[in-house]
């Protein structure tokens, strides 16, 4: 069964599902001469459903700025206390045109690759510290996610695009 695409309009809706409509991505879509044809070749389904999945990874992978102002809304958006990239405050009504800019940009990535599945520390065969070195099982790269989805956020958050490797002050002993 599918699930009926249900887009944020700024009010924080508790069952929303996504940050863009179709037909904003239609738009959006239209312009980029690499990607318009094969998104205009999917039916409104498959394009409700990418719309969907772009929007989860979208939230669960950005650390968004600022703080969720409807606590019963699906989605992270709509957020208080957030400046876009030119330091002009967010009105706490609105999905911000770059956070739709990013959904539609992650379907794209999506296409080409799943980054969904597992993160890239998980295949990490060897680590040598003194002079650092990262070795990859056989086969393994790491999720390529284009600096590009960072400089549309700029402002409103910063997506996380692989695993997260931490290190420990080193003491001596």
């Amino acid at each position: 069964k599918t699930m009926v695409i249900v887009v944020e309009d700024g009010t924080g809706l508790s069952t929303a599902n996504s940050y863009e409509s179709v037909a904003g991505a239609d738009a959006y879509f239209s312009i980029i001469p690499m990607y318009s044809d094969t998104w205009a070749d999917y039916s409104q389904q498959v394009k409700e459903n990418k719309l969907q999945l772009a929007t989860r990874v979208l939230d669960a992978r950005t650390n968004w700025e600022g703080s969720k102002y409807v606590e019963t809304s699906a989605l992270r958006w709509p957020r208080s206390g957030v400046a876009d990239r030119d330091g002009i405050s967010v009105d706490t009504d609105v999905v911000p045109v770059a956070v739709k800019a990013a959904v539609c940009e992650l379907i794209r990535i999506l296409d080409a690759e799943d980054i969904t599945s597992g993160q890239d520390i998980e295949r990490l065969k060897f680590l040598k510290v003194d002079v650092l070195e990262l070795e990859y099982q056989e086969g393994d790269s790491q999720s390529r996610i284009p600096d590009y989805i960072d400089y549309v956020l700029a402002g409103l958050g910063s997506f996380l695009s692989g695993g997260r490797m931490t290190f420990n002050r080193i003491k001596k002993a």
